[in-house]
């Protein structure tokens, strides 16, 4: 029988594949279980049952969580039958519930992107090289980097290691090169994994990786399995809903060590109208843009760091579900939400934002 072996470049695909497969997986998971919740909390306390489409938007404010999320809550809550005076208190006590569930999906988004960000790297276009600044030689040893890393075979696992840590160096060596050159503008950093960030994403690739590539490879895996996404998930497999006892007995313990949100028009209430938040939705050719932002209108200051902020995301992965993106100032804010985003959406959405100026 023919002995398995996998290139650099078929170990690339396999591995932005699975962790995309990965990280929808848990986001289902995470929103069916969150969705159970909360249709538990509003029947015990007395709201009824909430229907799917209100479900489904609480479900998303909720794991945005942070203040972004409490006042989409009470936008959203608006229509229910959650009355104005209770909104506050149900708002808080969603996020809480919800929290737990949270933490699972951004566990898994951050360790599936560390995954697709190093996968990027990989592929980098020579003309964003450009951009990047990087020095002739720099852009030298790229070349040869990637060459080595895509031809590459792969038998067992001690050549898979060895191919692991080829990307990883890789991936030092671009977030590192553009730092040696004086003078870079901040813009130079995109399509690199930031300093900051290189030694959370080369343990999470150096794990994930070599979790995968043994399934493909046939090798024993020797990894932590409480690091993987399925372990951190499997218990949102067969998930029990909580009763209305447990979810009051969970708020209560926590009531001291929660973070409580306040609306905004309680603050001021000379600047009530203003505080009022409009969420507008628009469809995209079957994907969803949310946007949120003041009834008095859109702050222009929030709308460049907004729109920068998306296109950061695409850069570190053109592949994204779903980017967030939330901005705020003393008096304003504003918030974003698109499905299945594309670099093509983001002159749509700068239409869509200078027209609420």
């Amino acid at each position: 029988m023919a002995q398995i072996q996998l290139n650099g470049s078929e170990a690339l695909r396999a591995l932005e594949e699975q962790s995309g497969a990965d990280l929808k997986r848990a986001r289902q998971l995470v929103e069916d279980a969150a969705a159970s919740d909360i249709s538990a909390y509003f029947h015990g306390a007395g709201f009824g049952e909430p229907s799917p489409s209100l479900c489904s938007t609480l479900v998303a404010a909720a794991l945005a969580g942070g203040q972004w999320g409490f006042n989409s809550l009470i936008t959203r809550l608006s229509p229910s039958s959650v009355h104005e005076s209770d909104q506050e208190v149900v708002a808080n006590e969603i996020l809480e519930i919800v929290a737990p569930l949270a933490k699972i999906l951004n566990y898994a988004r951050f360790r599936s992107g560390s995954i697709q960000s190093y996968v990027a790297q990989c592929d980098i276009p020579s003309l964003k090289l450009q951009t990047m600044l990087l020095s002739k030689s720099d852009f030298e040893q790229y070349e040869k980097m990637i060459g080595e890393i895509k031809k590459f075979k792969m038998i067992d696992q001690s050549s898979t290691l060895i191919w692991i840590d080829k990307v990883d160096e890789l991936c030092e060596f671009l977030s590192n090169s553009h730092l040696e050159n004086e003078g870079l503008a901040s813009k130079s950093k995109k399509g690199t994994v930031s300093t900051k960030s290189i030694s959370s994403y080369s343990k999470h690739w150096k794990s994930y990786a070599s979790e995968v590539l043994s399934q493909a490879l046939g090798f024993n895996w020797t990894g932590d399995i409480e690091e993987t996404i399925n372990r951190r998930v499997s218990a949102l497999e067969k998930y029990s809903t909580r009763t209305w006892a447990e979810i009051q007995k969970d708020l209560t313990e926590s009531i001291s060590t929660r973070r409580s949100f306040t609306s905004s028009k309680k603050k001021d209430a000379g600047k009530a109208s203003g505080s009022r938040l409009i969420t507008e939705e628009t469809d995209l050719s079957g994907r969803l843009l949310t946007l949120t932002f003041n009834s008095t209108g859109l702050d222009e200051d929030l709308i460049q760091p907004a729109l920068n902020s998306i296109k950061g995301q695409l850069l570190r992965s053109n592949k994204k579900d779903k980017i967030s993106v939330s901005m705020k100032t003393d008096s304003s804010s504003l918030s974003i939400e698109i499905e299945k985003p594309s670099k093509e959406d983001l002159k749509t959405i700068e239409i869509l934002l200078n027209s609420h100026r």
